[in-house]
């Protein structure tokens, strides 16, 4: 039985009738799986749907797809979709079919072979199976499924015939070896694009495919945020994660690292737009690709670009050049010859050169009479056969059409309501707007280019500031689904209409929010900047000031992050704004960067005020989070704390992205299980953003939630083995995110797994390397801890003169920034190293002032805190024979650690106390004796 694709589309989706309205679905229900099990191309997906949405039996909607950040469009059957699905598939269950089994090749009906294939094999995978082969071998179902490659294609161009350019394809899909970058090159409307969007579809489901239109506003930075977004989701972040910290200083090793052996083909369309700095960066790239395994290059342009020299083309093979001609004349006869009146189209193509472009408006303007002069340029022949034969109507669309510089969707095209569906098909049978992916349309930019020029100035006026609204409302829904990129087109195209003076204060503003999001600091603020330059209104002057602040303070631009939110300050004056409270904000995240903790709290709390009275609950959730934040670090008030993160989950549950949500859960959980001890109620934490981890994008947010899984299994569940796998996993997230600090913190988490399983030599190596790699991050209070670390493990080993080394470090002057961030480990080290050198009533002062430290530091104490005191001077207690003050030390820290639900240090101290208590008590004896004799 023969079923058409529209029929295999019904069969595949009733497979998936269960997820009919959930808001997570599998990749099945997008176009990309839908594409598969129909087995058709993914860019003739909505060819073959949009008659069944029309015919009520599929409905499309937006929905998270498992194994995608952004939320894409998925296909749902109706009721009355599910009645024509089945009736269907009782037709085909009782088709015949040939099948290869274990007795050979047999005709069996399909309902008999799902049967004999059983298991995770569905229908449709067999209905797949037979719409592309004779005999279906079944021993190979259910291994294939949707395409593990990724392809970003939103701008490619879907030409409705392709002829020719049999060499150039050859040379562009070949499976591999040398040239790997190619440099395409031809005039305006030759067919570049038509060609790589020809190779791609060749290479469908063999590579990965990107693709990125340069335009002149084009940044490295932006162009490098683009390729971020297309690796992500091939499981290298790396890119995406270091900038969005702002660290495009080591972006290009990242590049190098994250494009080796990922298979893939980029394809950068009109190069000859890049800026100096753009063609600085496709320089870069032609590089990385020439030692990245598996990955090639197409750069389409219509003149030379210099990211490439003769040397890459005849010594190293490295760049193929392809000079595109018009078409010869067996070209042209195959495309021209089957249409009315062929032999005189065949004679005009071939004076016109087989210019595809214009052999493509030929054929929409094919009739007698056609002028010989208007066959000089393409221009000319719009502008007298085309132009002058479009109705009022299509030539108004046109107008309007032209000034996007962007793929657009057909609901812009009829702002004026005279304009009908009819004039956008017409003008599409005409070849003047072309339809494109993801049900968008665009302009070629010859065609573009025409009618921009005939707009007259009153038109301008009357048609840029609705395009500049639509472009507006385009880049706020690609904001909201972090298609940064396709954000930043937008808005550029919005801005380079020159509309109002009001809409473009708003528009750089929103430019320079989106550079912001791709990591490029310096244009986001130009773009602020050129917004401040346009502005008197002081509410608007104050939140750019703020943002410029909040840019500069995240990266650690202090000095010029305050003079930007003393200028906020200035321009509101007394007025009341809920501006005012954001500005406390960023105020309130410097001084705790600064570990200023009474000023953060001042300024935090002043911006909660502001924010709650200007009604602003994403504002006031956030800052609610800080003033948490600043409770747990400043060993304040646990209970604070809580009450701050409860009221700010309250506030992201109303309706805040899901990222923030899961950070929430992420402080809770730490809050309960570090330092109010509630195992219970942090692992409730920990199962919610389990829960929701499939659609957490932030790399950031899943390291935390990584390290939070490992130091909670090491400390409160005591399991080791499972500690250390989620610490192996947070240091592979760390290599692929390239975050240095994530992998020390990793490293230093199994150092401890060592620990806490009695390997101590190993323990001690290993934070012998995360001393070394914290001082090279001068993360100070880190760089203590870790030397706390291996002078406990010199304890262990009984090597007093390594850990009389670390005391000396410790003491350092160099170092007295990571003392006082950590001051119960100093004092604690420095009273040990007091006994050690059998000074007992330094020892006693030491430990004397980490106690009193406790008293003054808030209402609760952090219990781990409390019982390393308690039990390190139980221990110094018992080498010098003050038993009875020694055992209540340590009940007391045993008991804390109970108390705390901290499993995991129960057994250490079970192990280390008796130890640690025989060595040092021989040592002090041994050291008494021998200063007596």
């Amino acid at each position: 039985m023969r079923l058409t694709a529209k029929e295999r589309i019904l069969i595949h989706l009733a497979d998936f009738a269960k997820y009919e309205g959930v808001a997570e679905v599998p990749p099945e229900m997008g176009q990309e799986g839908v594409a598969h099990a129909a087995a058709i191309y993914v860019q003739h997906v909505r060819q073959f749907v949009g008659p069944l949405l029309k015919e009520g039996l599929v409905r499309e909607r937006t929905a998270h797809v498992k194994g995608h950040r952004r939320r894409l469009k998925v296909y749902d059957l109706t009721d009355r979709g599910r009645l024509v699905a089945a009736h269907l598939r009782e037709q085909v269950r009782a088709s015949p079919i040939r099948v290869r089994g274990p007795d050979g090749i047999q005709e069996t009906t399909f309902g008999e072979a799902v049967r004999q294939v059983g298991g995770s094999t569905r229908f449709s995978d067999l209905v797949r199976a037979a719409a592309e082969r004779d005999v279906i071998d079944l021993s190979s179902l259910g291994s294939e499924g949707p395409s593990k490659f990724i392809e970003r294609l939103g701008e490619a161009p879907h030409p409705r015939t392709f002829v020719g350019r049999s060499k150039e394809l050859e040379a562009l899909t070949r499976d591999s070896g040398d040239p790997r970058v190619f440099f395409v090159r031809g005039v305006a409307g030759i067919g570049k694009s038509s060609l790589a969007a020809k190779a791609c579809e060749r290479l469908h489901g063999t590579r990965s495919l990107y693709w990125h239109r340069i335009r002149p506003w084009d940044t490295r930075l932006s162009i490098l945020a683009g390729l971020a977004e297309f690796l992500e989701p091939l499981g290298r972040p790396g890119l995406r994660a270091v900038l969005r910290r702002g660290e495009s200083e080591v972006a290009d090793r990242v590049v190098r690292e994250d494009l080796q052996g990922s298979q893939c083909l980029l394809v950068f369309d009109d190069a000859d737009e890049a800026s100096p700095e753009a063609v600085g960066l496709l320089r870069f790239l032609k590089e990385v690709i020439a030692d990245a395994s598996g990955v090639r290059a197409i750069l389409l342009s219509r003149r030379a670009v210099p990211f490439y020299d003769r040397r890459d083309v005849t010594i190293r093979h490295l760049v193929a050049e392809i000079d595109l001609q018009g078409f010869g004349t067996k070209e042209i006869e195959g495309l021209l010859a089957s249409e009315p009146g062929g032999a005189q189209l065949v004679r005009t193509a071939r004076r016109l050169g087989g210019h595809p472009l214009f052999l493509e408006l030929l054929l929409s303007a094919a009739r007698d009479g056609i002028s010989a002069e208007s066959l000089t340029d393409v221009r000319r022949f719009v502008e007298e056969e085309i132009y002058s034969d479009l109705s009022d109507a299509e030539r108004q669309m046109m107008k309007t059409a032209a000034l996007y510089a962007v793929p657009f969707p057909r609901n812009v095209l009829f702002a004026d309501p005279s304009m009908s569906h009819d004039v956008l098909l017409s003008l599409t049978s005409k070849s003047l707007i072309r339809p494109l992916a993801e049900d968008t349309f665009g302009v070629h930019d010859t065609i573009r280019d025409f009618f921009l020029s005939i707009l007259t100035p009153p038109e301008h006026d009357a048609l840029a500031p609705v395009a500049a609204n639509h472009l507006a409302r385009l880049a706020e829904e690609a904001v909201s689904t972090k298609d940064f990129i396709t954000a930043l087109n937008c808005l550029s195209n919005a801005v380079a209409l020159e509309p109002s003076p009001t809409q473009l204060v708003s528009l750089y503003e929103t430019l320079g929010d989106t550079h912001e999001n791709i990591g490029d600091l310096p244009a986001a603020l130009s773009s602020y900047k050129e917004a401040v330059r346009r502005t008197k209104e002081p509410e608007t002057l104050a939140r750019l000031h703020r943002k410029t602040a909040a840019s500069l303070q995240v990266r650690g631009e202090i000095a010029p992050a305050i003079e930007e939110i003393e200028a906020g300050f200035d321009v509101l004056g007394p007025q009341p704004s809920v501006e005012r409270g954001w500005l406390n904000f960023v105020q309130c995240r410097i001084a705790s960067d600064q570990e200023d903790w009474a000023e953060a709290r001042e300024h935090g709390e002043a911006a909660l005020t502001a924010l709650q009275s200007a009604g602003d609950a994403g504002g006031e959730a956030r800052t609610l989070v800080e003033l948490a934040n600043i409770q747990i670090n400043a060993q304040g008030n646990p209970a604070e704390a809580e009450g701050y993160l409860t009221s700010a989950l309250k506030l992201a549950d109303a309706g805040l992205e899901l990222d923030f949500r899961a950070r929430i859960h992420i402080a809770l959980a730490n809050l309960y299980a570090n330092r109010i001890g509630d195992v219970d109620r942090a692992a409730q934490h920990i199962e919610a953003v389990e829960a929701m981890q499939d659609s957490i994008a932030d790399p950031h947010v899943r390291r935390s939630l990584l390290f939070l899984r490992a130091w909670f299994a090491l400390l409160q569940r005591a399991d080791f083995p499972a500690a250390e796998a989620w610490f192996t996993q947070a240091l592979a997230h760390a290599r692929r995110i390239h975050s240095t600090v994530s992998h020390t913190a990793a490293k230093f988490g199994l150092a401890h797994v060592a620990y806490f399983e009695g390997r101590i030599e190993e323990a001690r190596s290993a934070f012998e390397r995360c001393v070394v790699e914290t001082d090279a991050e001068e993360i100070l209070g880190h760089a203590l801890e870790a030397r706390w670390m291996v002078a406990e493990c010199c304890l262990r080993l009984e090597d007093v003169p390594g850990f009389l080394k670390i005391v000396a470090e410790v003491h350092d002057p160099r170092r007295s920034a990571g003392l006082a961030a950590r001051p119960f480990h100093a004092h604690v080290l420095e009273g040990l190293g007091r006994l050690v050198q059998r000074d007992w009533i330094g020892c006693e002062a030491a430990f004397a002032k980490a106690f009193r430290l406790i008293e003054t530091r808030g209402v609760a104490p952090d219990a781990a805190i409390e019982a390393f005191l308690h039990w390190f001077y139980g221990i110094a207690l018992s080498a010098v024979g003050e038993d009875r003050r020694a055992v209540e030390q340590l009940q007391a820290g045993r008991a804390r650690l109970q108390a705390a639900g901290l499993k995991g240090q129960i057994v250490v101290a079970n192990q280390a106390e008796p130890q640690l208590m025989a060595f040092l008590r021989r040592h002090y004896v041994a050291e008494s004796a021998a200063a007596i004799s």
